[in-house]
């Protein structure tokens, strides 16, 4: 894949002795994405959570007996970058740099194990929420975690990634977006646009549980019960990454952490 004249199928695959077989390692033709560099800054980390968005069933299809950090670390970048798409957030501070250092660390434990296709997967993600140049990076690492899938995989994810940026590219010369413009992880629609490809697996990663607490209201009225509720997402997804959904029974509130649409 050619983005903003860099090679991503080649940098990819850097250090790696060219003896794939057509069947089982396909590198293959890549769809042209010459003008990366003129989407604006929300909108190319929009594209590369999808990148990572689109592998992450890979880590437990290649590795069953994963260890659950590793998948739940990977998704805590991804939705670290879906929120800083959003309009949510900033990738700047303390906060991104203990991020960043868990990240090598669990990088260098996944190396350890020798499972590929989850370390490229994890890389992706990281490269998503640090990389100087964030879609070309993440679209790279995504695409050698999908060396082993074959020809028609590989040319699926290609024209998924090729929709996307199409999309992206159409609304933001349409809606003139300034860096600062905000792009739902909802936005893009479907991660598949024509269909998730055949014998893809099924996505089994690891979602935040939800959880229950008691609220005594007080002589509160709804507004200002509907404040603190919505002060405690706003905490939440500051540092998670979530927002908070409830289901009020009574004085009881069940959260579910999810991405804001």
């Amino acid at each position: 894949m050619v983005v903003g004249g860099l090679d991503c199928g080649r940098i990819a695959r850097a250090g790696q002795e060219d003896r794939m077989t057509e069947e089982t390692n396909y590198k293959g033709g890549t769809p042209d994405l010459p003008n990366q560099a003129r989407l604006p800054l929300r909108a190319r980390f929009a594209l590369s959570a999808r990148c990572v968005e689109r592998v992450m069933p890979l880590m437990r299809d290649t590795w069953p007996e994963i260890d659950e950090k590793y998948e739940r670390a990977v998704l805590e970048r991804l939705r670290l970058v879906q929120q800083f798409a959003s309009g949510n957030g900033d990738l700047t501070g303390d906060y991104l740099r203990n991020i960043e250092e868990q990240s090598r660390g669990s990088l260098r434990e996944l190396a350890q194990h020798d499972q590929a296709v989850a370390f490229n997967v994890a890389e992706a993600s990281r490269l998503a929420l640090v990389g100087a140049a964030p879609e070309i990076a993440t679209a790279g690492a995504a695409l050698y975690s999908l060396q082993r899938r074959g020809r028609e995989m590989h040319e699926a994810y290609e024209r998924a990634i090729e929709h996307d940026f199409r999309v992206l590219m159409h609304a933001a010369a349409m809606e003139q977006w300034s860096d600062d413009s905000p792009v739902s992880p909802r936005f893009l629609g479907p991660l598949w646009p024509e269909g998730e490809p055949e014998g893809w697996p099924e996505d089994t990663s690891v979602e935040p549980d939800p959880f229950e607490f008691v609220l005594d209201p007080g002589d509160a009225n709804q507004d200002e019960i509907r404040e603190v509720l919505t002060a405690l997402s706003d905490f939440h997804a500051a540092h998670t990454g979530y927002v908070l959904r409830y289901d009020v029974q009574g004085s009881r509130v069940m959260a579910f952490a999810e991405v804001e649409s």
